[in-house]
């Protein structure tokens, strides 16, 4: 094995010895640089981000991670130091992704024997290692420790014949506020979710709740009684007109406060559920992220929903892929990323049915829109590589326009913090004089009435964060250059491309831009190329 990777770099090395001679050559012939796409970078992203997400990789067996824990036992004394240190860094429990790497009962009872000497642990992941009925008693254990508040047993291997002592333990707990069961073998038994979401109601503080619920509604109608669940993880479940129209009540009503809901795998009927979901999501006000991967839209089903929020004021995360959207999807997305000024995050990977001639919308529309910070990995469709590397300039462009405007915020959240705090101060110094006369009183009603009125007409005035935008772009260069399409003249749409930079004196004034491409101040470029043309190219037609 480890000869086979010694022979794949090195055929890597000579390869990239190639490359950088063929690019010498052609910058000696034609005078310009040829941008090739760095996959290798990309790989080593990719990598960098599956450690993030999964770190117990690193670990050969459970064994391994147990001894990196140093937990202390009982009957051994420990230093105080070393306690107040675990006390201090231990919050999080990670024991996921340990799927045959030699799990054993005897392991999880020495963590436990640790957790209750010292009572810190507040979260417990025990995720992905196919946990069978004879671990019952030990994760009822954990979920018995003393401060513990979230447990994870997702995707594990846990048969509706040991439910029973689950639910007699979960009756008995009223502090869990993270509580995820879904993946289970037993939540496809519609009568073990009803009595499982039962157990749950007496949970005060529950936030999430996660379960494959097969029972048509008991899931949902938990959020009724427990309004103060804020994350649904209900994939793979099971639903039909009904649940639609409790679902998008819940999203229409004040007194819910949904904001993190996974619909990942439930499918979506274009006739009831599809119009339902958008009549709620129009007129919501709280949710953060929506998850419909792979939930069977279609073109024009993905239309109206998508179209759904285009004024929406929260959403900032939203996961479409592995869907059949097409043309008409593309153009009504154009329209929302025009408008909508918070979506961060649109997934739309695994979409095969947008192509070259479609997405050129989507590009239209990400030239005049600056919060957009991904698109999901479009590796896997079929949208060529001038389209891909176009929005990733794109992308990097509104990346650095986001951080700009957060360390904006964050500056002026400061300066107000320490006005009030001035303010407060001045008010407490009037309140601690000792009042002698009545001249004295009437002055330091004055004084406080004075306060109150400066207060009142800091609030009357305009905040400064809506001209931030346009602050940012007229102090940076790199900023400066983004562009919008001047969508008056349609015959003109593909020739040139013009920006607005925004003055004091006249905010309509309109400045045409250099087409040439410079990498170092990030420059979006379309080289005067025709969009309908590049697209019919690339499809052969």
């Amino acid at each position: 094995m480890t000869e086979r990777i010694e022979s794949i770099l090195e055929q890597l090395e000579k390869d990239k010895q190639i490359i950088s001679y063929l690019k010498t050559a052609y910058k000696e012939k034609t005078g310009e640089d040829i941008n090739i796409p760095n996959i290798m970078s990309k790989i080593e992203e990719r990598e960098d981000e599956e450690s993030e997400k999964y770190p117990n990789q690193k670990f050969n067996t459970f064994k391994d991670k147990v001894t990196s824990l140093n937990l202390p036992q009982n009957g051994v004394k420990e230093p105080k130091k070393k306690i107040d240190r675990l006390r201090q860094n231990l919050r999080k429990l990670d024991l996921s992704y340990f799927a045959g790497k030699f799990i054993t009962i005897d392991l999880l009872k020495k963590i436990i024997e640790g957790l209750k000497i010292i009572k810190c642990v507040e979260e417990i992941d025990l995720s992905h290692n196919d946990l069978d009925d004879t671990y019952i008693h030990v994760i009822i254990e954990f979920i018995l420790t003393p401060g513990v508040k979230k447990i994870n047993i997702s995707h594990n291997k846990i048969t509706p014949s040991v439910l029973k002592p689950l639910i007699n333990c979960l009756k008995n707990v009223k502090n869990l506020e993270f509580f995820d069961i879904s993946y289970n073998p037993f939540n496809t038994d519609p009568a073990c979710c009803i009595l499982l979401c039962q157990a749950i109601k007496g949970c005060e503080k529950l936030n999430h709740l996660g379960v494959n619920d097969h029972s048509r509604e008991s899931a949902l109608r938990l959020v009724s009684t427990r309004p103060t669940i804020t994350s649904l993880n209900l994939d793979d479940s099971r639903y039909r007109r009904k649940v639609w129209d409790i679902l998008s009540r819940y999203f229409i009503h004040t007194k819910y406060n949904l904001q993190y809901v996974s619909l990942k795998f439930c499918y979506i009927d274009f006739y009831f559920g599809v119009p339902l979901l958008a009549k709620g999501l129009s007129k919501n006000r709280t949710l953060i992220s929506l998850n419909l991967y792979n939930t069977g839209l279609d073109d024009p089903s993905g239309e109206i929903l998508i179209k759904s929020i285009i004024h929406h004021r929260k959403l900032k995360n939203l996961d479409l892929g592995g869907n059949r959207l097409s043309t008409n999807f593309c153009l009504a997305l154009k329209e929302v990323l025009k408008v909508n000024t918070v979506l961060e995050r649109i997934n739309l990977g695994k979409n095969n049915r947008i192509i070259d001639s479609n997405y050129k919308y989507i590009v239209e529309g990400l030239v005049d829109n600056h919060s957009i910070i991904s698109l999901g990995d479009l590796i896997d469709t079929k949208i060529g590589v001038k389209f891909r590397e176009c929005t990733e300039k794109i992308i990097q462009l509104n990346k650095t326009f986001v951080n700009k405007r957060v360390e904006k915020e964050k500056e002026l959240k400061l300066k107000q913090d320490t006005e009030r705090s001035k303010s407060k101060k001045k008010t407490n110094l009037t309140q601690q004089r000792p009042l002698s006369s009545t001249r004295e009183v009437k002055q330091t009603t004055q004084v406080r009435s004075f306060s109150r009125g400066r207060n009142r007409s800091k609030s009357k005035s305009p905040s400064p964060q809506k001209n931030l935008k346009k602050s940012i772009v007229d102090e940076n260069p790199e900023l400066s250059n983004l562009r919008t399409f001047n969508h008056d003249r349609k015959d003109e749409l593909y020739k040139s491309v013009e920006i607005k930079k925004s003055d004091k004196n006249d905010n309509e004034s309109i400045y045409p831009v250099d087409q040439s491409v410079m990498e170092n101040n990030m420059i979006i470029s379309l080289e005067r190329y025709d969009l309908d043309n590049l697209a019919n190219s690339m499809t052969g037609e």
